[in-house]
C-alpha cells in the first residue's frame, strides 16, 4: 500500500458531448487505425470510454473505462487494458472505501477526488480546459492523480505549452498543446494537441515511455470525416 498522494487541486469541468473519432495510428515505421469513443449516458451521470487501435491487422491498443460523472468530472469505477496474447488487467476504483485496487498486483492506492485512469485523462483534460479556457494559457499546469491497470499510479502534471497550429489531413488546425513529462525511468510521457473545435478531443497525441526506444512511441493523428 502506498503513501497518501499529495493534496491535489480539483477543477470545474465541462465534459464533452458524445463523440467517436477515427485516427491514423503510428508506431515506428508501422501505421494502422485507431478509434477514440466517449459515450456519456443521456442523463449525464455515467459514461463509457474506449480507445482501440490496430497495426498490421494486430490489435495493439484496447483500453476501456466506465464509471460515473460527478462534481469533479469523470469518476472511473473500472479501467481494463487488454494486451495481445495476455490476460486483461484492470484497475478498480473502490469508491465506498476510497481506494484503488488491481486485478493482478496486490498494491493499493488511496482514491482522491479527481483521480483518472490513462484513458479518461483525455476527457478530463478536455473538460477542465473547456470549463475555463482563459485560465489555461502557456505556462499553466493541470495536475491529477492517474493510474494505469498495473498499479502504475502517481501524480501527472500537464504543462500547457500554448496554442499551436498543426496539420490534420492537409488542413491547419489550431490546438492547445499540453505535455506530461516523465518523472522517473520507464515513466509515461503524454503529449496531446487538444482541438477546441472538437470539444478539446486530441487532434494528435503521442504516448511514450522514458528511456524506451523512439520506435516504441505511439502516435494518434485525427482523421476527419
Amino acid at each position: 500500500s502506498a503513501a497518501s498522494p499529495p493534496d491535489l487541486p480539483v477543477y470545474a469541468t465541462r465534459l464533452p458531448p458524445p463523440y467517436r473519432y477515427k485516427y491514423e495510428l503510428r508506431r515506428g515505421m508501422l501505421s494502422g487505425k485507431g478509434e477514440l469513443r466517449w459515450a456519456p449516458s443521456a442523463d449525464g451521470r455515467r459514461y463509457e470510454a474506449q480507445l482501440v487501435g490496430s497495426v498490421a491487422g494486430l490489435r495493439v491498443l484496447d483500453w476501456k473505462s466506465e464509471g460515473a460523472i460527478d462534481k469533479h468530472g469523470v469518476a472511473p469505477t473500472r479501467y481494463v487494458v487488454t494486451r495481445l496474447g495476455r490476460n486483461a488487467q484492470a484497475a478498480n476504483f473502490q469508491r465506498a472505501s476510497n481506494r484503488i485496487t488491481y486485478s493482478g498486483p496486490q498494491d493499493e492506492f488511496p482514491l482522491v477526488p479527481g483521480t483518472q485512469d490513462r484513458l479518461t485523462i483525455l476527457m478530463q483534460l478536455a473538460g477542465i480546459v473547456a470549463a475555463a479556457p482563459q485560465r489555461f494559457g502557456a505556462g499553466q499546469h493541470i495536475s491529477m492523480f492517474v493510474t494505469g491497470a498495473r498499479a502504475d499510479a502517481g501524480v501527472w502534471q500537464f504543462n500547457v505549452l500554448g496554442v499551436e497550429s498543426i496539420d490534420v489531413a492537409g488542413t491547419p488546425v489550431r490546438t492547445l498543446h499540453v505535455l506530461r513529462e516523465p518523472r522517473k525511468p520507464r515513466d509515461s510521457r503524454l503529449e496531446a494537441w487538444l482541438d477546441p473545435a472538437r470539444h478539446y478531443a486530441p487532434a494528435k497525441a503521442r504516448m511514450s515511455n522514458e528511456g524506451a526506444d523512439a520506435s516504441e512511441a505511439l502516435d494518434l493523428l485525427l482523421q476527419p470525416d
